[in-house]
């Protein structure tokens, strides 16, 4: 969900998938996947939690939430 918001938040093709990287601590290549599924699929897709083993829940704080209420 942060990626959306980065992304929302620019213009288009203004942030680079290393710059989204290091703003997000997550490699590249998640910037990339995730991006792709959002492009294809829609929010639904990146809202599933499709990991597997001993994980903690992903979790939006408060105020990432209050901010994808205005997409």
């Amino acid at each position: 969900m942060r990626l959306l918001i980065e992304l929302k938040k620019g213009k288009p093709n203004e942030h680079s998938k290393r710059a989204l990287s290091e703003k997000l601590g997550v490699n590249h290549n998640s910037i990339v996947k995730w991006r792709n599924l959002y492009l294809s699929n829609g929010i639904e897709s990146l809202l599933k939690d499709g990991r597997k083993g001993g994980y903690r829940p992903s979790i939006l704080t408060k105020e990432e939430h209050e901010k994808l209420k205005f997409f």
